[in-house]
């Protein structure tokens, strides 16, 4: 038995009325609510069948990203649009300039 994370993480019993909408203050709202969302995550797989490269996107989250912004002014140059296929979102055709 499966369940698409696509659908789950967007579970408006768990993440609200607004779940589709991109507001990530929710994460910062009561720690109960962060820990009953957090349990829903599972985007990385669970268990035994987790992914091999979890440590390495959360590494990346965590430390790449925020380098990158910390060292680059980011100028949208195309803001692309917001595409979903198989349970996979991502911005097709965006596009940013770095400027050092």
């Amino acid at each position: 038995m499966t369940s698409n994370a696509y659908v789950v993480q967007r579970d408006p019993d768990l993440y609200g009325p607004d779940s589709e909408v991109f507001r990530p203050e929710r994460w910062l709202e009561s720690e109960a609510r962060l820990a009953e969302m957090e349990a829903g995550m599972f985007v990385f797989g669970m268990g035994p069948r987790v992914c091999l490269g979890k440590d390495i996107a959360v590494f990346e989250l965590y430390k790449l990203v925020p380098e990158i912004v910390r060292c680059f002014n980011i100028e949208l140059i195309y803001q692309g649009r917001y595409v979903g296929a198989s349970g996979v979102a991502h911005n097709k055709d965006l596009l940013v300039k770095l400027v050092a």
